[in-house]
């Protein structure tokens, strides 16, 4: 059977097919908002029982088929949460299934978490857990896909299985480029004219992340989740406990092992600022 695009109409029998349903007839609902994939959200319609499916275009969704983008990309993802389900089953969704002919993962519905990036964007904390749960999930991820983890041979399999051009790529330019040049994809506030000028013609900084660039391109170290911000983070508690859930790793690869933490770090210490600045700012009226 070829490559499909699931519609809402489409997923209940999807999940029959491959096992993961009976035959009641469940709520489905699409529930998309990242940049790439598409994510529908599968329930019983009492409530008992509820399931995620997540599947990749073959373009990128915010933008459609003008930014045609490989669906083997679920491939990644698929193949990051096996070697995190070794080391550290409790910082990931459970992983139901994944049909390599659809590029469409079926997970566990986390939709009684939320997003980080939601919660710093409201205004809220990350609690005492969140970070240090996510120090965890990169120091075990590391070291287990690491020359110290990981036999030779299999190490080697992993790095060849893991190289991933296009969203190397996307990194390689969006991240680490075109922030500190002149391009189409830069926006600021035209009252910022002066700080991104400075910004972009500041040597010190472009030689730092030119050397960044490099070491992402080259520095062969570990798995790496690859897109670790707060948008990829959900939290949340159960039963009285907090949890914390990462997700999305589509962008995995085996590089420098500080990305993981350097995006989780930076995202944290923008949302303090900005929650600084906002502060300071109601304070004066």
């Amino acid at each position: 059977m070829g490559y499909r695009i699931l519609e809402t109409e489409d997923v209940a029998g999807h999940l029959r097919e491959r096992g993961h349903w009976g035959t009641d007839e469940p709520e489905v609902r699409e529930v998309s908002d990242g940049n790439m994939n598409r994510v529908f959200l599968v329930t019983a319609t009492d409530g008992t029982r509820g399931l995620a499916v997540k599947q990749a275009l073959p373009w990128v969704r915010v933008a459609g088929p003008s930014w045609p983008m490989s669906p083997e990309r679920a491939d990644a993802e698929a193949r990051a949460y096996e070697q995190v389900a070794k080391v550290a089953p409790d910082k990931i969704p459970a992983i139901h299934g994944y049909d390599s002919d659809n590029y469409a993962l079926v997970m566990e519905d986390m939709s009684d978490l939320e997003v980080l990036r939601t919660i710093l964007n409201e205004g809220g904390t990350y609690g005492p857990d969140t970070s240090r749960r996510i120090g965890e999930f990169v120091a075990q991820l590391s070291f287990a896909t690491s020359d110290f983890g990981m036999p030779s041979a299999e190490r080697k399999a992993l790095i060849a299985a893991s190289v991933s051009p296009e969203l190397c790529k996307i990194t390689e330019d969006v991240v680490l480029s075109e922030p500190y040049l002149e391009h189409e994809h830069n926006h600021w506030h035209p009252g910022l004219d002066d700080l991104a000028a400075a910004f972009r013609s500041d040597p010190r900084l472009r030689t730092e992340v030119a050397e960044l660039r490099h070491l992402f391109m080259t520095g062969a170290q570990a798995l790496l989740h690859g897109d670790l911000h707060t948008g990829s983070i959900m939290v949340g508690t159960r039963e009285g406990a907090p949890v914390v859930r990462v997700f999305d790793p589509e962008f995995s690869f085996v590089g420098p092992i500080g990305f993981d933490l350097g995006l989780y770090w930076a995202n944290t210490l923008v949302s303090a600022a900005r929650a600084d600045a906002e502060t300071s700012v109601f304070a004066q009226y």
